[in-house]
C-alpha cells in the first residue's frame, strides 16, 4: 500500500498551520474522544484542538476524528496507455478517465496499517458545513488552476466517509492539473491531509 502527499515539503509554516490541517502522528491511534466539540462558528478556523467542544447537542454522541490521521489510497486510470508502466510515465496527452477509492486506513501505535471501521468512517472529519479544495500552479502559487466548493449533506459537518467521497470526486478533475513534467502525476496516490490557504475554508489536498 502506497503513502502520499503532493506537497511533501512540510515547512515550519505548514507545521504552524497544523491546527487547520489533518494533524496527527502516524503512530497515533484512533481515540474516539467524545469530549471534543465543535463551536459551530463558520467564520472561525478549524483548530483541531482536543479540548474544543462540538455544540451540536443532537449529534453529541458522534465521535470526532480530529487529531487521528487517516490516509486514502486511490487508483488512477487514464484514457491512454502508459508510455512506461514501470516508471509510471503517462502519455503527455493523457486525461484521467477514472479514479477509484481503494482504501481508507490509519496506523496503529505499533505502526501497523489498519482499515477504518464503519464507526470511524461515520466520525466527524471536518466540523463545518462546507469546504473548498483548490489546485495551485506549482510555478506560480498565486494562480489557481481549479477550485471547487462542497456542502455537507447534513448541513452541519462532514463525516470521514463523506469527506473522502469529496476528496475522490475532486481529484477526478484536479488530477489532470497535477503534473510531473508534461505528464499527469500517477505516482502520488495516497491522500495525506489538507493544507490551508490564505482563504478561510479553502484547502489544497496533499498527496504522497
Amino acid at each position: 500500500m502506497s503513502e502520499l502527499q503532493e506537497t511533501t515539503d512540510k515547512s515550519d509554516d505548514s507545521s504552524n498551520q497544523s491546527n487547520s490541517e489533518y494533524s496527527g502522528d502516524n503512530d497515533s491511534e484512533y481515540s474516539g474522544d467524545n469530549d471534543s466539540e465543535y463551536s459551530g462558528d463558520n467564520d472561525s478556523e478549524y483548530s483541531g484542538d482536543n479540548d474544543s467542544e462540538y455544540s451540536g447537542d443532537s449529534d453529541s454522541s458522534i465521535e470526532i476524528m480530529v487529531d487521528d490521521k487517516f490516509y486514502v489510497e486511490i487508483e488512477i486510470e487514464l484514457d491512454r496507455p502508459m508510455l512506461n508502466s514501470a516508471l509510471q510515465w503517462a502519455h503527455p496527452e493523457s486525461k484521467v478517465s477514472c479514479i477509484k477509492l481503494v482504501h481508507i486506513y490509519r496506523y496503529t501505535t505499533d505502526g501497523e496499517i489498519c482499515l477504518l471501521s464503519e464507526t470511524e468512517k461515520m466520525s466527524i472529519a471536518y466540523p463545518y458545513d462546507n469546504i473548498s479544495f483548490t489546485v495551485k500552479d506549482c510555478d506560480d502559487p498565486d494562480q489557481t488552476l481549479i477550485e471547487k466548493k462542497y456542502d455537507a449533506k447534513n448541513g452541519l459537518y462532514f463525516t470521514t466517509e463523506e469527506f473522502v467521497e469529496k476528496i475522490v470526486e475532486f481529484e477526478k478533475t484536479a488530477r489532470n492539473y497535477r503534473k510531473i513534467g508534461q505528464s499527469i502525476d500517477t505516482t502520488h496516490k495516497v491522500f495525506d491531509g489538507i493544507i490551508p490557504t490564505q482563504t478561510l475554508g479553502l484547502y489544497e489536498t496533499n498527496w504522497i
